[in-house]
Order: structure tokens, then C-alpha cells, then sequence
């Protein structure tokens, strides 16, 4: 998480693996004219569980409505997802809707099985024959 204070400041939001994500995400809403959703860096994978727990924490949790996580699939789609697992399991959360808790959804960046959001956003372009 981002060193000091962690704040909710609104009821749908998105964690980020690391701040590369934290200003795609930021630009992606700001250019499709969304400012209902929060963005937020949990500086990588080995702190997402914690991040979870200190997020759960706050009084302004029982507010949010909606949380989405990303991830970088490093090795495999499966590995990511397992690890996201065991992070939500850690942090008290279960992905999906549960009593007490806003929508849990994770979306890992991959491209082929694997890799990061710089790989998808080229793959994107692949098409473009300019590039």
C-alpha cells in the first residue's frame, strides 16, 4: 500500500499491484468519464493479503460495494489465481458476493497464459500496422 494514511474515499475500487497500475487504471476511468471508482496500489503480490486486512479494517469498508483486484500473472494464469486465493482466504474475503462483504472480483493481466500489463497493453496494438 502506498506509505501513510490509507483512506477509502469511495464505495467502488480498484487494487492495483503496483503504481504502473494504479495510473493506467486512473487514466482508463478518467477518459471513460468514471469518477465513482478508487484506485489503489498494494505494491505487489506478497503484500496484497495485508493490504486486504488493513483495507478490512477501516470504518469506511462496510461502505464499499464493490472491490476488484488485478494482478500480473508472473508464471501462469492458474499460479496467480491460486495466490489471489490464498490472499483473500488470508485477509477473511471470498471472491464473489458473501454476507458482509462488497463484490470480490480479480482479474489477473496476462497475455498467452502470462505476463503484465505492459504485455497487454502491446498486445492490443498488435494489430496496429503502424507499430
Amino acid at each position: 500500500m502506498r506509505k501513510g494514511v490509507l483512506r477509502i474515499d469511495k464505495n467502488r475500487n480498484i487494487l492495483g499491484e503496483g503504481k504502473d497500475e494504479e495510473v493506467f487504471f486512473n487514466a482508463l476511468l478518467t477518459f471513460e468519464g468514471l469518477s465513482n471508482v478508487q484506485v489503489i496500489e498494494y505494491e505487489g503480490k506478497e503484500k496484497l493479503a495485508g493490504a486486504l486486512k488493513e483495507l478490512r479494517k477501516l470504518p469506511e469498508f462496510g461502505e464499499v460495494v464493490d472491490l476488484g483486484v488485478t494482478l500480473e500473472a508472473d508464471e501462469t494464469e492458474a499460479d496467480a489465481k491460486r495466490e489471489f486465493a490464498g490472499s483473500l482466504a488470508r485477509a477473511g474475503l471470498r471472491l464473489g458476493a458473501a454476507p458482509g462483504q462488497p463484490l470480490v472480483l480479480v482479474h489477473v493481466l496476462h497475455q498467452g497464459g502470462r505476463g503484465m500489463l505492459e504485455d497487454v497493453c502491446l498486445s492490443s496494438l498488435a494489430e496496429r500496422p503502424e507499430l
